[in-house]
């Protein structure tokens, strides 16, 4: 029998592996730096570019083993920027739809759960809302005002404080939280109470991210998808990401 020929060549290859890697670090970055965050004000462009960034680019590459596992060769950067450009609410919804699709077929009921665990997950939707109006106007949203050309998108800012606030809708801990220590605890208590909605943010992002990884390493990806999810996971990313989402 004739061997496959091999899909991409030796220069694709590489870039592959450093994209996938760029992508594991970047969500590594952003969520431990969310993780220790106590004031989001103060981390809030750092955490927002690292994430943006780095779930645009997992993104790109998991849509991109799709279509290299479906036709054969890897998209075009012109055909990247026709269908996806940096519309990370849209690459997330086709992702996910195709997953949906894949697990159901398979009947594969592991990473059919991982999918589910996102779908119902009130704040992943607005995060990804919010990366994706960072990553496509927000970096300039203030200077944009102070050069009198305000823009028409809503402030990330504010689409941050609706994900916080639906994170803490969602967990009854963090409502009876809210309640015992805003405006009347102590400042420590306080403090460890800012932390935990963050790390609850965070869940949300390393929900996402094992799911992509794990629908990989099961074959929704293709042969070559198996590799980058077992690569590139949030436990082995530098130093490694745990959660309460992937323990």
């Amino acid at each position: 029998m004739t061997p496959k020929p091999d899909p991409l060549t030796q220069q694709q290859g590489f870039a592959l592996l450093f994209e996938q890697e760029s992508a594991r670090q970047l969500l590594a970055h952003g969520v431990h730096t969310l993780q220790g965050a106590l004031y989001f004000s103060k981390v809030r462009d750092a955490v927002l570019t690292t994430l943006s960034i780095g779930v645009e680019k997992m993104l790109k590459v998991a849509l991109g083993l799709r279509a290299l596992d479906n036709a054969g060769t890897w998209p075009t950067k012109d055909e990247m920027r026709e269908s996806w450009g940096h519309k990370i609410d849209a690459m997330d919804a086709e992702l996910r739809s195709y997953l949906r699709t894949w697990a159901a077929a398979e009947g594969t009921n592991y990473v059919g759960t991982l999918i589910a665990a996102v779908d119902d997950d009130p704040v992943w939707p607005i995060l990804a809302r919010t990366l994706d109006a960072y990553g496509r106007s927000g970096r300039f949203y203030y200077l944009d005002t102070l050069g009198s050309q305000p823009q028409e998108w809503e402030s990330p800012s504010s689409m941050w404080d609706e994900a916080e606030r639906a994170c803490i809708e969602h967990h009854p801990d963090l409502r009876a939280g809210e309640r015992e220590v805003v405006g009347t605890g102590p400042i420590d208590a306080f403090d460890a109470y800012l932390r935990d909605v963050h790390v609850r943010l965070a869940d949300s992002v390393v929900g996402w991210w094992h799911m992509v990884v794990r629908a990989g390493m099961h074959g929704a990806l293709g042969p070559l998808g198996k590799a980058f999810g077992s690569d590139s996971g949030p436990g082995n990313a530098l130093p490694p990401v745990t959660s309460r989402r992937i323990a």
